[in-house]
């Protein structure tokens, strides 16, 4: 979705992230959540350790991104994760 974003609508690698994640949130934590948790798959000691440090390095990742990563540099390490885990689909049996 973010390749979209920059290409098509042309937003910039920031802005696309931070609309990426922020359309992210409802379906993928609240919805999808409810259903795991009716199901009784959700282990609420580790989630709520997961939640904690995963807020923290959020906050920090976004913050490091935002104010000292430029957005050419921004789109480079997104598009070498892109292609490391292509080239990890591509090459992987199964």
């Amino acid at each position: 979705m973010v390749p979209m974003l920059v290409f098509i609508l042309g937003m910039t690698q920031h802005e696309a992230q931070g609309t990426y994640l922020a359309m992210m949130i409802p379906p993928l934590a609240a919805f999808s959540a409810y259903n795991y948790w009716k199901a009784g798959h959700i282990n609420w000691t580790y989630a709520f350790i997961l939640m904690i440090t995963f807020a923290i390095g959020s906050f920090a990742g976004s913050y490091i991104a935002n104010y000292y990563i430029s957005g050419k540099t921004l789109k480079q390490i997104f598009g070498i994760i892109m292609l490391i885990t292509g080239l990890k689909l591509i090459l992987t049996k199964g």
